[in-house]
């Protein structure tokens, strides 16, 4: 661990709410974690006012920068796509002090040996350029090499909230790219905030802290010689190796509670793909203050709970695991087995939990959730859906709000892809109402409202869908294409974060756009005429 620099920062008061009817509450209204201010898709409860018709979304601004342009990237499965742009990475922008900052990965330097059969690509490349069309769009044998660059710059941006003007701009070089971003081979390298700094996971495995004002780095850890030589083995040898390697590399996003920065790493090869360390650095001076094995997910994020004024993770497995763990110490409190494929996000809200309790611990198959009552001894089991309401084990996030689970089914044949409300307490099906069979996607409640976006690389659009949340009038509101092509994770949901009437939105173009989500107000009786 190298401590680049001490800066004293104000700590911001949060409050705690035991009850799962109601959210964590945050002081300040930002979105500082991949999952929100409470790490659960629940935006801060002061959100009020937001449109119902998310159609009447109003466009604030583009960021003046940019990345080199949205998630997908080049796949085996689907060919080469030649002519598309390169992936930047699958994080997502997170909203702190006014401030919005993306993390993503920009391809330089070193190009791979040859691509899929053996073709060597400066030759393709000048076959490919032989097109005039291709040659008039401006697209350069530089760009067409960039597509199957195995070096990237760890690139973070810091936008003003308010205008998309860019504050700052840090580039950290020398670190590793994968040209077969798709599906499960994507990395979800969001950064957290907090204590005014900026912690992200490189590409190289390195967790930096930034000033969050200035974007100085403060310190960096988990730097060492042999990384670089492992590094510089990648390079020489002209690929990765590791098929799936943007996982092997790049971790799932920084959580950030405590005063800590909290991630989940794969230790070796041999727990790649099945469970990976949960390790804690303080956010002040970079120390690794603790170290849990075999406790992380694949790709999402462990969830935090939040019990009489102490914080702590739960984080969930591939292979059925679930491990709760004091954030103060590391101290594991309790732990679950033998349970279904959880390698994405579970739910956490108050004192209860939602599960793939029952299913195997292999993805895209059906599962039942479950949910639990969680005490510090124990999770203590309340019900586990029938066969007739499973689910499919894929990513899009279950959310638990006023004592209500919301879940999205897809998937599972012959069942119809709803949208599902059932009981907290008891798993009773509330009701239920037409959703799409696109198994990955994003959900966000807010101000009564839940938002559900389709994924939009399997569909070619984004759709983003507006409910209400009352069971009694559980319905569609609207439905709204999403315009400038944004992009989204396949099986990474991305973030949309709602912050103080305000969606903020990751385009395939690279950039970050910024909506109003405000509702007209009426006016005042002052104001009448």
């Amino acid at each position: 661990m190298i401590n680049m620099k001490t800066t004293k920062v104000a700590i911001g008061t949060i409050f705690f709410c035991a009850l799962a009817t109601m959210p964590v509450l945050a002081a300040d209204r930002d979105w500082p974690m991949w999952s929100g201010p409470t790490a659960n898709w629940l935006a801060s409860p002061d959100e009020k006012g937001l449109l119902a018709d998310l159609n009447k979304a109003k466009l604030l601004w583009k960021s003046e920068d940019k990345a080199c342009g949205g998630v997908r990237g080049q796949s085996r499965r689907y060919g080469n796509q030649i002519g598309k742009i390169p992936s930047a990475g699958g994080a997502s922008p997170i909203v702190y002090r006014d401030k919005v900052y993306f993390y993503f990965l920009d391809p330089k330097g070193a190009v791979a040996s040859q691509i899929g059969g053996g073709e060597d690509l400066r030759a393709k490349a000048e076959e490919y350029l032989a097109d005039p069309k291709v040659v008039s769009q401006g697209f350069t044998k530089e760009k067409f090499l960039d597509l199957w660059r195995i070096e990237a710059n760890d690139v973070v941006l810091c936008l003003d909230a308010n205008t998309g003007k860019t504050l700052w701009k840090k580039t950290f070089p020398e670190g590793l790219y994968h040209h077969d971003w798709g599906k499960p081979r994507n990395a979800n390298n969001t950064p957290a905030a907090g204590d005014g700094k900026i912690f992200f996971y490189s590409s190289m495995g390195v967790l930096r802290a930034l000033d969050a004002e200035t974007g100085d780095l403060v310190w960096e850890a988990w730097n060492s010689e042999e990384k670089q030589a492992k590094r510089q083995a990648v390079i020489d040898r002209g690929h990765l190796q590791e098929k799936r390697a943007p996982k092997a590399i790049m971790g799932p996003p920084v959580l950030f509670a405590e005063g800590l920065a909290i991630f989940t790493h794969a230790a070796s090869k041999q727990n790649y793909g099945k469970e990976k360390s949960l390790v804690a650095f303080d956010g002040t001076s970079g120390k690794q203050k603790w170290r849990v094995d075999n406790v992380g997910p694949g790709q999402g994020a462990p969830s935090l709970w939040f019990h009489d004024g102490v914080t702590y993770i739960v984080a969930a497995s591939l292979v059925g695991n679930v491990t709760c763990v004091r954030v103060a110490d590391g101290k594991v409190m309790w732990k679950l087995t033998g349970k279904a494929y959880n390698g994405h996000s579970i739910t956490v809200a108050g004192d209860y939990m939602v599960i793939n309790e029952v299913g195997k611990t292999k993805k895209y198959k059906s599962a039942q959730l479950g949910a639990y009552k969680l005490t510090l001894k124990e999770a203590q089991h309340l019900w586990t859906l029938p066969p007739e309401l499973r689910n499919n084990n894929a990513t899009s996030p279950r959310i638990i709000y006023k004592n209500r689970v919301y879940v999205r089914r897809a998937g599972v044949k012959p069942l119809a892809a709803n949208i599902l409300v059932l009981d907290l307490q008891t798993g009773k099906l509330l009701t239920e109402t037409k959703g799409y069979p696109i198994l990955n996607g994003s959900q966000i409640i807010a101000d009564d409202k839940l938002y559900f976006e389709c994924d939009g690389n399997h569909n070619g659009t984004s759709l983003v869908n507006s409910y209400s949340t009352d069971p009694a009038d559980f319905r569609r509101l609207s439905q709204w294409t999403m315009p400038n092509k944004p992009t989204n994770a396949y099986e990474i949901p991305l973030a949309r974060p709602i912050v103080k009437g305000k969606m903020y939105a990751r385009s395939n173009d690279g950039h970050i756009y910024c909506y109003d989500v405000t509702a007209p107000q009426a006016p005042s009786k002052s104001e009448m005429p």
